[in-house]
């Protein structure tokens, strides 16, 4: 699962490609929500092996976005921070 903040969208996508491209499933918001975004998110997070997060400002001033860390974290999921800005 890629978690990201909507000003991170373009690098995003780009690792989704590279990671679908080594053969990896990668569930993104863009393109696998359903009903409720909420809900959506959270079976996302709980079915994840793996869970990107993408940190920026932007991120961690975004509620649905610190939603989502904090419940990959009570779900003690593996997370991966990436750094998207300086």
């Amino acid at each position: 699962m890629i978690s990201y903040n909507c000003g991170s969208r373009e690098m995003c996508m780009k690792i989704r490609e590279e990671l679908k491209a080594r053969g990896y499933q990668v569930w993104i918001d863009v393109e696998q929500i359903y009903g409720s975004s909420l809900q959506s998110m959270a079976e996302a997070v709980e079915n994840c092996f793996v869970f990107l997060m993408c940190v920026s400002e932007k991120y961690y001033l975004s509620p649905n976005c610190r939603l989502e860390a904090e419940y990959a974290v009570r779900l003690q999921k593996p997370i991966i921070p990436l750094i998207m800005q300086p």
